[in-house]
């Protein structure tokens, strides 16, 4: 876990401090997460997917559907940094509020 925060603090360029210490998440075959955002106190968030989403699988994006944009994980260890407040005015931008589509067929893991 160490070795995660301080290669995300040198990516981000904070103190490693700032980084929080990661965790995985295990979303069963259906499972999903609805709407949920970071908050204002945290400046950045990150997900990696642990695992590929099959071929031809259709679920298992993420889903920032306020701000029209999803991100499909198609190779494990692939990764999402993105900043949870608006440029304009510091505060949380709640268009970034994701959602883990369901994906029927496995269990997947982020960090």
């Amino acid at each position: 876990a160490e070795v995660v925060a301080e290669r995300l603090a040198e990516l981000l360029e904070v103190d490693v401090g700032l980084v929080e210490t990661p965790f995985i998440e295990r979303f069963l075959p259906g499972q999903f997460t609805f709407e949920r955002h970071a908050g204002p106190l945290r400046r950045f968030s990150m997900i990696a997917y642990l695992n590929e989403v099959p071929v031809g699988c259709e679920d298992g994006v993420t889903d920032f559907k306020h701000a029209t944009f999803q991100f499909r994980p198609d190779l494990q260890g692939a990764a999402l940094i993105f900043s949870n407040l608006s440029a304009a005015d510091g505060k949380a931008d709640h268009r970034l509020r994701q959602t883990e589509m369901p994906i029927a067929e496995v269990t997947r893991y982020h960090l």
